[in-house]
């Protein structure tokens, strides 16, 4: 719920799996209702009392096209394709071992591995890879500090 929030914002949060969009201004039961009924059956909601629903759809279009490294995208595996969102949100592998219940060492395997995959030669190559090839959802009011 917010009303200050541009398409192009809502367009960033549909990348990373939101689902409905609120504003704050017209809210009323009706809204409320249309949009828990519309995500529940998996569709999208956004109130067009406030936002321009096409503009967001465009935009996350938009983001689709740009190009990505497809071929070696497929190669990751879910676990890999998680390290990398942790490695882009939280501080250090410490902390990405821990959310993951991995071992540090472990951590560091998947680093490395992944910057063979993606044949980059250190872990900040690897973060600018997988944020070009969109591998990971950054949005700026998405700060884990503590997981």
């Amino acid at each position: 719920m917010s009303e200050l929030i541009s398409e192009y914002e809502i367009a960033e949060l549909m990348d990373i799996g939101v689902k409905g969009f609120l504003g704050k201004a017209n809210l009323s039961a009706e809204i409320i209702a249309k949009a828990i009924a519309n995500v529940s059956e998996g569709a999208v909601f956004i109130d067009e009392t406030m936002f321009d629903k096409e503009k967001a759809f465009a935009e996350i279009k938009r983001i689709q096209l740009l190009p990505r490294d497809v071929k070696t995208i497929q190669s990751f595996t879910k676990k890999e394709l998680c390290f990398l969102q942790l490695l882009v949100t939280l501080d250090d592998y410490q902390q990405i071992a821990w959310a993951m219940n991995l071992s540090v060492k472990t951590v560091h395997y998947y680093a490395e591995r992944l910057c063979e995959k993606s044949g980059t030669k250190n872990k900040t190559a690897l973060l600018l890879y997988a944020i070009k090839n969109r591998l990971v959802k950054i949005y700026k009011a998405f700060i884990a500090k503590d997981v």
